[in-house]
């Protein structure tokens, strides 16, 4: 059993690089470092151990990497790397930060007129304003009148307006 500090030192030598390769940027290097160092430590303790303890050191890297990574993971937004990484404030609705202005949703029913050829986007003047919009699917020719069908986040979906036969 004397040999056996040297597959548990590279064990412990293959989790600290794991725990660093967070914090330290390195292209993977340090990870290539860690991997070939658990490697080894299998390897030996299956080769001058026997099944057993090869088995054990199989499952404590199964067991240790994972719980060495997340917890470097957890850490990392608390130290001042971390720190700099991470978005720390939000964009709240009350301070009018907001996904879709409430005017792009009073164009819905709004008719309007094509001012390029819509295939299928392009754009239109639509109470009075230009806008970006985007057709269903069909192309409708510049010039001719389209109304407002929904309106999805920031996107304006029309459809060409067609004339009403005239009643005698």
């Amino acid at each position: 059993m004397e040999h056996i500090a040297f597959p548990i030192a590279l064990l412990a030598l293959g989790l600290i690089a794991f725990f660093l390769e967070v914090f330290i940027p390195s292209g993977g290097a340090i990870s290539v470092v860690a991997l070939c160092c658990v490697f080894g430590a299998i390897v030996l303790a299956y080769a001058h151990h026997g099944g057993a303890v090869g088995t054990l050191f199989v499952i404590l890297s199964i067991v240790l990497v994972p719980v060495c990574l997340i917890s470097a993971l957890t850490m990392l937004p608390k130290t001042r790397f971390g720190r700099r990484l991470t978005l720390r404030t939000s964009q709240k609705a009350d301070e009018g930060y907001v996904a879709q202005s409430s005017e792009e949703d009073k164009l819905l029913g709004e008719t309007g007129e094509a001012l390029s050829m819509l295939r299928p986007s392009g754009e239109a003047r639509i109470a009075g304003r230009r806008y970006d919009v985007m057709t269903e699917g069909e192309m409708i020719q510049k010039g001719a009148a389209i109304e407002v069908r929904r309106v999805e986040g920031n996107r304006i979906v029309v459809r060409e307006v067609k004339e009403k036969p005239e009643e005698a």
